[in-house]
């Protein structure tokens, strides 16, 4: 937008992320540092992430394992599931080979 002569302030763009988050079409995480981290996000299928620690690199997967556990491990404690997420953190491959080569 700056390169189009448009002025926008931090607070613009942050609202902006916490609408598109309300939308469905992003997704937060806290950070390491506890601050609010936005990714975009597929809002058609529920799934959840892969992110690797070291690039920030996110894939999205879809896992019927876990939806079949959480709904297990609700119903076993009288809880009514009305949502959950699932993120596993760990190393990509392209950060482990740069890691590897060194």
């Amino acid at each position: 937008m700056r390169d189009q002569g448009e002025h926008i302030g931090l607070a613009t763009v942050y609202r902006h992320l916490q609408a598109l988050a309300s939308a469905g079409s992003a997704d937060t995480i806290r950070g390491p540092q506890g601050e609010m981290l936005y990714r975009s996000c597929s809002p058609a299928i529920h799934h959840h992430h892969l992110r690797c620690s070291v690039c920030g690199r996110v894939i999205e997967v879809e896992a019927p394992q876990v939806e079949e556990w959480v709904a297990e491990i609700a119903a076993k404690n009288s809880f009514t599931l009305t949502s959950h997420t699932v993120d596993i953190e760990g190393i990509c491959n392209l950060c482990r080979e740069k890691t590897d080569a060194s």
